[in-house]
């Protein structure tokens, strides 16, 4: 009966079909495919990641979130990256306004890398006013939902170019390393160590 099944299968295919072996083949990005095809060959690999898809271990910023594309690495940790991500290495969280906001306790006194953009002076998240001085500046994620999505910047002067009193300022994209703090009510803010102008 299996022979006959087998006959019928050559003719309607018109060659004969085998079963391929369940072996895996690694591929560079971490991923493995199967065997596929009439020969049973592996299939090819995923293309590696584009250019957005680095490997950033040993830059010095614990990244929490790489990137989200086949082929990226995995989000960094103190197994996965040691040099970039133990209280040794002076670990930086590359982090955005909404994270902090949205868990300030989880930053609380790290070090933390952000890009975000200059929003000016004035009130920020939590806050009718500014937190510390009259020249208290922000950055957020939208200039436009300031009062709800801001962080005050305290310590580092602002670089070269941006104003908190020129409008044309506001939008810049500012990289901003510093240390997350807690004003007494609880209003999450960054003790900035440095910020460049992108």
């Amino acid at each position: 009966y299996w022979w006959q099944k087998d006959n019928i299968n050559r003719l309607i295919f018109g060659e004969e079909r085998k079963a391929c072996t369940m072996e895996a083949k690694l591929c560079p990005d971490g991923s493995s495919v199967g065997r596929t095809g009439p020969n049973c060959e592996f299939a090819p690999c995923p293309s590696e990641g584009s250019e957005t898809c680095q490997n950033l271990c040993g830059d010095g910023v614990c990244q929490e979130i790489v990137c989200l594309a086949i082929g990226c690495p995995c989000a960094e940790t103190a197994q996965s990256c040691p040099q970039d991500c133990t209280e040794e290495s002076g670990q930086i969280y590359q982090v955005s306004v909404v994270d902090i906001l949205s868990n300030p306790d989880q930053y609380l006194d790290r070090k933390v890398r952000l890009e975000e953009k200059f929003c000016g002076w004035g009130q920020t998240t939590g806050s009718a006013s500014p937190l510390f001085t009259r020249s208290d500046w922000c950055i957020c994620q939208n200039p436009q939902k300031k009062a709800e999505q801001s962080l005050t910047i305290t310590g580092a002067a602002l670089p070269a170019g941006v104003s908190p009193s020129e409008n044309e300022s506001i939008g810049e994209i500012l990289s901003i390393t510093g240390v997350v703090k807690k004003t007494a009510n609880n209003i999450p803010y960054i003790e900035a160590e440095k910020i460049v102008k992108e």
